[in-house]
This record gives C-alpha cells, sequence and structure tokens, in this order.
C-alpha cells in the first residue's frame, strides 16, 4: 500500500512541474521608463500558445525573464498577449511587476479578451 501511495504521489508531482514550464515567447519591446533615481524597465511580450495561458506558467514565464538579468531594476513590469491578441492597444492579458526581492504581484486582464470577442462578433 505503501508503494502504492508513493509511486501516486511522484506521478502527481511530475504532472505537476510539467503545467509550471515557463512558456516560450517573443520579447516585442523593452522599455526603459526610468525617473528620477528609481531604475524601471518594462518588457512587453508574446506568449507562443494560441489558448488561454496557465496562469501559473505564465507567472513562471515572467519570473524566468525578470531573473534572467533583470533583478537590478528597482521595478520591473512584463505585459503579456498571447493568441489573436496581436498588440497591447486594449492592454495586457498578463501583468507582472517584480521589485529587486521578487514579484510583488501578478494579475490577469480579461479586457484585451472581451475586446477581441467584440471585433469578431462574439
Amino acid at each position: 500500500m505503501r508503494i502504492q501511495a508513493f509511486a501516486v504521489l511522484i506521478a502527481l508531482s511530475t504532472c505537476l512541474s510539467a503545467f509550471s514550464d515557463p512558456y516560450t515567447y517573443r520579447v516585442l519591446e523593452k522599455q526603459d521608463i526610468s525617473y528620477g533615481a528609481t531604475k524601471r524597465m518594462v518588457y512587453r511580450i508574446y506568449l507562443n500558445t494560441e489558448t488561454n495561458p496557465d496562469q501559473t506558467r505564465m507567472e513562471e514565464t515572467a519570473k524566468q525573464i525578470w531573473t534572467t538579468g533583470n533583478q537590478k531594476w528597482n521595478e520591473f513590469t512584463v505585459f503579456m498577449i498571447f493568441g489573436e491578441i496581436k498588440n497591447f492597444n486594449s492592454g495586457a492579458y498578463g501583468i507582472a511587476e517584480f521589485s529587486p526581492l521578487g514579484r510583488t504581484s501578478f494579475q490577469i486582464n480579461d479586457v484585451p479578451l472581451k475586446m477581441l470577442e467584440l471585433q469578431n462578433g462574439n
């Protein structure tokens, strides 16, 4: 019985870790918006997925970008779009914000999806 329970736990942990892999993405823009003594950087990225992205994977993608040479900024923001959302005119679908100590916030913004539905006549 213990062996079966152990095997199930291993299988579950393997499945869960597969879902937290970062998305592949394309950087659309890097913008230094520093002001005064506050160093601030914004990345706008396109996630390589056609379906609504998983929040955990989005968070991991933003974290990967931040940990790859962007921890020096006082404020660092990653704006994310995907699929048929081709620009940031309606805002970003995912927004992750970081300080030098780590992520300070993450949010999903449904407005770009609603605007896309209106454009497509749904």
